[in-house]
C-alpha cells in the first residue's frame, strides 16, 4: 500500500477489493448453475442434498478473507496513527501561568495592612446585607402575589410549615427557583 495516500482512500481501496471479490463469487456461482431443462433429476436431487449441507470451505474463505481485512484495517490504523501529529497540550504552560498569578498575589497579600483586610471585610458584610434586603424584599413581593388557595399556595403552606416563619421559606424557595 502506499504510505503517501490518506487512510480513508486505503479504506476506500480495501472496500472496492472486498466487493469486487464478492462480485466474482457471484458470478462464479451463477455460472455453475445450469438451466433446469439440462439437468438430470438424479444431478438436481443431489446438488439440492449438497446446498443443504453445510459448507466449511466457502465460510472458511470468507472468514480468511475477513481475518485479512481485519490486519489490514489495523495496519492502516497504526500507520494513521503515527502519522497524525498528536496536538499539543497546553496545560504545562497555564499550569506555569497559575503558579506565577499565585505567587503574585502571595507577595501583594504581603502588602496589605490590617486596616485594608478590615475595610475588605466591612465591604463584604455591607454586600450580603444588601443581599439579604433584597431577598426579604423579593420574598415579600412574591408572598402578596401568591394566592394562597391555588396549587401552588398550598403547596407552599405545607413546605413553609418546617421554617420559622412564610417569610424564611419563601427566601429559601426564591434562592432555589433562582439556583
Amino acid at each position: 500500500m502506499n504510505n503517501n495516500c490518506e487512510p480513508s482512500d486505503d479504506i476506500e481501496d480495501l472496500m472496492q477489493h472486498v466487493k469486487s471479490q464478492y462480485h466474482q463469487n457471484q458470478q462464479q456461482s451463477d455460472h455453475k448453475t445450469t438451466p433446469q431443462s439440462e439437468v438430470n433429476p438424479l444431478d438436481q436431487i443431489k446438488q439440492n442434498y449438497q446446498n443443504s449441507q453445510p459448507t466449511q470451505a466457502p465460510q472458511s474463505t470468507q472468514a480468511n478473507e475477513l481475518d485479512d481485512i481485519a490486519i489490514q484495517y489495523q495496519n492502516l490504523r497504526s500507520q494513521y496513527q503515527k502519522n497524525t501529529p498528536r496536538p499539543k497540550t497546553e496545560a504545562p504552560q497555564q499550569l506555569k501561568q497559575l503558579k506565577q498569578n499565585h505567587q503574585h498575589q502571595k507577595q501583594g497579600n504581603q502588602h496589605y495592612s490590617p486596616r485594608q483586610n478590615l475595610d475588605e471585610i466591612r465591604l463584604a458584610e455591607q454586600r450580603q446585607q444588601q443581599q439579604k434586603k433584597q431577598a426579604i424584599a423579593q420574598a415579600n413581593q412574591w408572598l402578596n402575589q401568591l394566592e394562597p388557595y391555588s396549587e401552588e399556595g398550598m403547596w407552599f403552606e405545607q413546605f413553609a410549615g418546617s421554617y420559622p416563619s412564610r417569610l424564611d421559606a419563601a427566601i429559601d424557595y426564591l434562592r432555589a427557583i433562582k439556583g
